[in-house]
C-alpha cells in the first residue's frame, strides 16, 4: 500500500479492519448491509466514536462520512449482515 491508494475492504458480518503501523486512512464511504447498527472507529476496546448509527432502516445502506483510521483508532462495523465494509485513500 502506498500514499494515493483506494482502499475497498469488503466483508460479512460483524467485522474490523487495522491498518499497519504507520498508515493513515480517510474513509470517504461505508457500506452497511440492510439492518441495524453502527460503523465507526475503535481502539479495540470501546468505539470511542459512532459515527453512522443504521437503527433507522430506512436510510441509505451507503453513506458518506469521512473519518480517519490509524493503527490506533481503527475501523469497526458492528452490522451482522452480508456486504458491509468501506472505500477510502491512503494519505500516509
Amino acid at each position: 500500500m502506498a500514499v494515493g491508494d483506494i482502499i475497498n475492504v469488503s466483508a460479512d458480518g460483524v467485522n474490523s479492519w487495522q491498518p499497519a503501523a504507520g498508515i493513515e486512512i480517510i474513509v470517504l464511504k461505508t457500506f452497511m448491509g440492510s439492518t441495524t447498527g453502527y460503523t465507526g472507529i475503535t481502539n479495540g476496546t470501546v468505539s470511542p466514536n459512532q459515527y453512522v448509527d443504521r437503527s433507522d432502516t430506512n436510510n441509505a445502506n451507503q453513506v458518506g462520512n469521512k473519518y480517519g483510521i490509524t493503527n490506533t483508532f481503527y475501523y469497526y462495523n458492528s452490522i451482522g449482515s452480508s456486504t458491509t465494509g468501506f472505500s477510502g485513500i491512503q494519505i500516509k
